[in-house]
Parts: C-alpha cells; sequence; structure tokens
C-alpha cells in the first residue's frame, strides 16, 4: 500500500492564549466602568451588560497592548508575506459583564479581521457559559449512500486569563451562565492596516 496523506479542506483557525495580568486590576476597573456608563447596549447578548466601545485612555490599556502583540505575531506567522507591511489594530473593545441566566445569540463581526474575547472573570467550567464556535456550511453528507452528521459547533469553556480569537466571520455564541458569579470578560475586533 501506498503511503496515506491527509489534506484539510477549508479549515477555519482559532487561536488561544494565556496572559499573564492583574485579573483582579482589571475586573476593578470593569465593574468601574460599568458603573460610570450603566446604559450599556444590547447587541447579542440577552442580559447582563455589554458596555459601548471603549477609549483607548483607560487602565485597560496593558491588556490592549498584549492582544496587539498576539494579533501581530498570527498574522505575521499566518497571513503575511515576508515583507508585507500589514500590521493588526484594534478597532472597537467592549466589556461584558454575565451574571446567572445571561447568555448570547449566534452573531458574527463584520467588517473586521479577527475577532477574541480575554476572560477577567471566570468560574473555569462550561457551566458559566462556554464560548460556540458553529460551522456555516451544511450539518451531514452523503457516505456511501448514508448520511453523516458533523459536528456542527466546538465549545470551549471560559478561562480566566485566556485569550482566544477567531476570524470574524465566524459564527459563535455563548451558552447561559448557570452560576451565580459573574463572567467578566473584554471581546474586541482586530482590523488591517499599513504601516507608514
Amino acid at each position: 500500500m501506498s503511503e496515506v496523506h491527509t489534506e484539510y479542506l477549508f479549515p477555519t483557525p482559532m487561536w488561544w492564549a494565556d496572559l499573564d495580568l492583574d485579573n483582579r486590576e482589571l475586573e476593578t476597573h470593569c465593574y468601574q466602568l460599568k458603573k460610570e456608563c450603566s446604559d450599556g447596549r444590547i447587541y447579542s447578548n440577552r442580559g447582563g451588560y455589554q458596555s459601548t466601545d471603549l477609549p483607548y485612555n483607560t487602565p485597560l490599556n496593558n491588556l490592549l497592548d498584549s492582544i496587539l502583540d498576539v494579533t501581530n505575531l498570527i498574522f505575521r506567522d499566518t497571513y503575511a508575506l515576508k515583507d508585507s507591511n500589514h500590521r493588526t489594530f484594534i478597532s472597537n473593545y467592549w466589556i461584558n459583564i454575565n451574571g446567572k441566566d445571561h447568555w448570547n445569540i449566534k452573531h458574527i463581526h463584520p467588517k473586521s479581521f479577527l475577532s477574541g474575547v480575554y476572560y477577567v472573570k471566570a468560574k473555569n467550567t462550561p457551566e458559566q457559559g462556554n464560548i460556540e464556535f458553529h460551522r456555516s456550511e451544511q450539518e451531514s453528507f452523503i457516505l456511501n449512500g448514508f448520511p453523516i452528521k458533523v459536528s456542527d459547533h466546538m465549545s470551549f469553556p471560559p478561562m480566566e486569563g485566556r485569550l482566544m480569537l477567531f476570524p470574524s466571520y465566524l459564527p459563535h455564541a455563548v451558552t447561559t451562565n448557570n452560576l451565580d458569579n459573574d463572567r467578566i470578560s473584554i471581546s474586541f475586533n482586530i482590523i488591517l492596516s499599513e504601516d507608514d
């Protein structure tokens, strides 16, 4: 028998990194920002608090710098040609504070290159609400006349201190927080721009 080869057709990458940041300090800032701007907004969130887009002169700048370090590395290693002069930039970011029974419907982030979430506060368990990434293609196919069901989503539990990044076109949702503890995250969108 000849050697067996593997080809990956249309793979969708997802990246994660554990950051070494002071999450208690970030948590304090998130609650303070919520207090200062209590109205928030409703997009994909069902319950909970989602801030409006935040300015770049907040105490969250260390986190934003870390996000850019990771996204520039991803872009350089995964997408860019050697002589590319493109860099990644955060186009917008916001705070999510989700208590018990709060969740997010399936959605995408249009007009962005990458999107992501950083978990400031989480119990590191699926009961606090997994992030789910969904397939946009059909959910089954026919093999030798039999329907084969393929998984239509992948779930990842919230992990405190973890940064997760994914292509902005990838549909995703967040399952219900079933715990009495808040899950705090900071979500963001990344765009590409050329260096001058």
